[in-house]
């Protein structure tokens, strides 16, 4: 909020009222200053995890690169192009929730959408991911879960654009998919593990 000098001495008033249906909200921090000084108090407290954002988004960005330009002819791993984009997707939501470059660029609205989008963006890749190293390309269950992730992106950006709906309010989607989509790896993952145990220990019988 912008103050004006001839406020100075005045009692501020902030009333806070819920824009949501639900009743539990969580109350902002509230940090009074002028904005360059809270910039710098914003940097300081979350440095790490600003350098780990922007480090990781360099990362993903040459995975991917690397996948488009030298990656087919070299024969690649086919998961480092899903990887690298998973990786640009958590280092732009793990930047943005910093909140420093919504002070630096004083966009707080467009900086918390690209916040939910890039959550919700996180789940298609890393189910593309999942695909190509479990050798799972067509299974069923697998391709729900990267229909869903695609879904539940598609439909809440047009609930957002038209005004129906707010990313915040069809969030848990996101999270339910991302929770569903965590034990079918840690399952499928384990099942895979039991049956490689199986066929070693069987090729050590036969040559016994």
């Amino acid at each position: 909020v912008q103050m004006q000098e001839g406020y100075g001495k005045k009692t501020l008033e902030i009333r806070i009222r819920n824009c949501y249906d639900y009743g539990s909200v969580k109350v902002p921090e509230f940090t009074c200053g002028p904005q360059s000084a809270i910039v710098v108090q914003q940097l300081n407290t979350k440095t790490m995890s600003l350098i780990i954002g922007i480090s990781m988004l360099v990362l993903g960005l040459m995975l991917v690169i690397s996948w488009f330009t030298i990656g087919r002819r070299m024969h690649f791993h086919e998961g480092i192009q899903w990887l690298g984009l998973f990786t640009i997707y958590f280092a732009v939501w793990s930047t943005m929730e910093t909140q420093v470059p919504a002070l630096m660029f004083g966009r707080e609205l467009m900086c918390n959408r690209i916040t939910f989008m890039s959550l919700k963006l996180m789940v298609l890749p890393i189910v593309c991911f999942i695909q190509v190293v479990y050798q799972v390309k067509g299974s069923r269950l697998w391709n729900a879960f990267a229909w869903m992730g695609f879904l539940d992106f598609a439909v809440s950006f047009v609930l957002q654009f038209f005004g129906w709906a707010d990313y915040r309010e069809t969030i848990w989607v996101t999270h339910l998919t991302g929770i569903s989509v965590i034990f079918a790896a840690m399952i499928y993952g384990g099942k895979l593990l039991i049956e490689r145990r199986k066929e070693i220990a069987s090729r050590k019988r036969r040559v016994c």
